[in-house]
C-alpha cells in the first residue's frame, strides 16, 4: 500500500513536464532538514546509523552508511529511499504509513533541491 501511494505521488509529481525548477520546488516548501528530516533520521536511523556508534553497537549497519547530517542523508539519497519504500529498514519498523509518506516527500523534496 505504502508503495502505491508513493508511486503515485512519485508519478503526479514526475508527470509534471516543467521546465522552471521554482515549480517544482514549490513543492517543498514546507518539509526540510531543520523541521522534518533531522527529527526523524534520529528517531528512526541513527539507533544504528550514527558515527558516534561503535561498531558493536551498529547492529550490523555498514560502518561507512551514517545519518548524522543532511549531507549524509544526501549521499546515500537512493538507498535511503529504496530502504524505506521496501520497509527493510528500520529493521524494528514503527514507522507510521504518514509518518513514511511525509519521510518520503522530504527525500523527494532534498533531490530536488540538489539539482
Amino acid at each position: 500500500m505504502r508503495m502505491l501511494c508513493w508511486g503515485m505521488l512519485w508519478s503526479a509529481v514526475a508527470g509534471c513536464e516543467t521546465t522552471d525548477k521554482s515549480e517544482d520546488s514549490a513543492l517543498c516548501t514546507v518539509l526540510s532538514y531543520a523541521n522534518f528530516g533531522e527529527a526523524f533520521m534520529l528517531e528512526h536511523c541513527q539507533g544504528c546509523h550514527s558515527s558516534l556508534l561503535p561498531i558493536p553497537a551498529r547492529a550490523g549497519a555498514p560502518q561507512s552508511v551514517f545519518f548524522d547530517k543532511e549531507s549524509d542523508v544526501r549521499n546515500h539519497y537512493d538507498s535511503v529511499i529504496q530502504q524505506l519504500e521496501s520497509e527493510q529498514m528500520p529493521p524494528q519498523g514503527g514507522i507510521e504509513e504518514a509518518e513514511l509518506s511525509l519521510a518520503l516527500e522530504w527525500l523527494y523534496c532534498i533531490n530536488v533541491e540538489a539539482e
